[in-house]
């Protein structure tokens, strides 16, 4: 029985190493377009004449896998002779249903600009390190698959007479990619919202940044600081534009019985848990317990506690039954040497 038990803990370590993973991805944030003089590539206009007073974007979670996004602009013609505006707003290249309202006027855009020619003055900053929001661990970068296949940007014009002021809003849907990886439980899921093209507008904007978790239990880590309102909203306030991309994790806390995502902790609490339940059978039994023949069959329980990702799922379903098995005879094996044999004896 002692080489079955070594076999039983061989099998379920090879069972701990695969998870499937989520990522969502948004990409957001216009800036004004122009066409440079010398070769007719299209840059943001660094010299518009208008003002970004005050940015509000609003991300709102209908599930780990989908949600809308709402942005708002307060902008100001503070001197710009020309009164209509062209812009341009940069977006996923999967995102179909861009809506946009300026004075609470439903406009249409005018072309749509693939990712070969957005603006050539404009790179993202740096994507930060996706971090998991319980332990704040990072994760292992060669592993992110942000589920897309690039950007592009969506022109349209306004008008906007100097010295005036002037509301956008934009609303459109973000959809979720995936990433595999062997460190956590539940899947991470991400948000990104591009910040730095309104950093081509005039003055220094007020931004206010708004993120409504999903319906449950989730933990998020921003890389931007926010505050928790208690239910699941999450708010922030800039006095002006960072130079970096507002990067959002969140993670569903479900199922976290030791409130931790990260697998190896998970199942080293596990294996805890079984070597002191073991001990106790075989001190119970030595004081002759009999209170030792339910912790005997309490023990089986814990083994469906191991966490195991995707492949490692699929795994468990054909070793399972092998495991069950093993359990099933040790349990008999064990019981039957203590009890049946013994009162023959």
């Amino acid at each position: 029985m002692n080489n079955d038990r070594r076999s039983l803990l061989i099998n379920l370590g090879l069972v701990l190493s695969l998870l499937l993973g989520a990522i969502s991805v948004v990409y957001g944030n216009s800036g004004p377009p122009t066409i440079r003089p010398s070769d007719q590539k299209l840059i943001f206009d660094e010299e518009s004449g208008i003002a970004l007073q005050e940015e509000w974007v609003k991300i709102v979670m209908e599930s780990e896998e989908e949600g809308m996004v709402e942005v708002r602009y307060l902008m100001e013609n503070i001197s710009r002779e020309e009164e209509n505006l062209e812009m341009l707003f940069i977006l996923p290249e999967q995102s179909a249903s861009l809506e946009i309202f300026w004075n609470n006027q439903r406009i249409s855009t005018e072309e749509e600009v693939p990712s070969v020619r957005l603006p050539r003055n404009w790179r993202s900053s740096e994507i930060p390190v996706v971090r998991d929001p319980l332990s704040g661990m990072n994760l292992r970068g060669e592993y992110y698959d942000y589920g897309w296949h690039g950007y592009k940007g969506e022109l349209f014009s306004v008008n906007l007479p100097l010295g005036e002021t002037g509301e956008l809003v934009l609303h459109y849907p973000s959809y979720s990619g995936f990433y595999r990886h062997s460190e956590v439980i539940n899947p991470i899921y991400h948000q990104i919202y591009y910040l730095t093209p309104a950093l081509f507008w005039e003055g220094e904007a007020k931004v206010n940044l708004e993120f409504h978790l999903p319906e449950g239990n989730y933990a998020l880590n921003s890389n931007i600081p926010m505050e928790n309102n208690g239910e699941g909203i999450y708010q922030s306030t800039l006095e002006e534009l960072p130079e970096e991309e507002w990067f959002i994790g969140f993670v569903s806390t479900s199922g976290l019985i030791f409130h931790t995502n990260a697998r190896t902790y998970h199942n080293i609490f596990v294996v805890i848990i079984m070597i002191l339940m073991i001990l106790g059978i075989g001190f119970l039994s030595k004081k002759k317990d009999p209170r030792f023949k339910w912790l005997s069959v309490l023990v089986i329980p814990p083994v469906f506690l191991f966490r195991v990702g995707y492949g490692g799922f699929l795994l468990l379903v054909f070793v399972g039954p092998l495991l069950l098995l093993i359990l099933s005879v040790w349990l008999f094996t064990f019981l039957y040497h203590r009890f049946v044999k013994k009162s023959v004896g």
